[in-house]
Parts: structure tokens; C-alpha cells; sequence
């Protein structure tokens, strides 16, 4: 029985940084706009969910499945 394509954890974790670096920016500059008067804690009470979520549910499988790809097309 084979294993999963597992990446490098350098690899792995240089994708997730581009992918989430700019999620987390623009839903910091939205949040920032859209409840100013809000303390920090409820803005990022709102953002870290949504980040979580989509992280587990898009990001990560995503990341997955490229690398996964990337693998098979260059492999001999």
C-alpha cells in the first residue's frame, strides 16, 4: 500500500505562508474598515475562523493537490 505524497515541511510551510500572508492581510484591512470602533480581540474573533476554515477546508487540500501534481508531472 502506498503512502500520500507528503511534501518537505520547508516547502509546505513556504506555500501556506503565500497563500495565507495576503488572506490574512486583506481580512485585517476589511475588518479594520468595516468595525473600527471594535476592540482588536473581536475583530480577529471574527478573522481567525475564517482563516481556520479556510485554511482546513481550500488551502491546505489545495496545496496538497498541487504538490501532489507537480510530483507526478516531473517524476521519471
Amino acid at each position: 500500500m502506498s503512502r500520500p505524497y507528503q511534501p518537505g515541511r520547508l516547502t509546505f510551510a513556504v506555500l501556506v505562508f503565500i497563500v495565507i500572508y495576503p488572506l490574512v492581510t486583506a481580512l485585517s484591512y476589511f475588518m479594520q474598515e468595516a468595525a473600527a470602533h471594535w476592540p482588536i480581540w473581536q475583530r480577529h474573533l471574527v478573522i481567525v475562523p475564517i482563516i481556520v476554515l479556510a485554511m482546513v477546508f481550500v488551502i491546505i487540500p489545495a496545496i496538497y493537490a498541487l504538490l501532489a501534481r507537480l510530483k507526478t508531472r516531473f517524476s521519471p
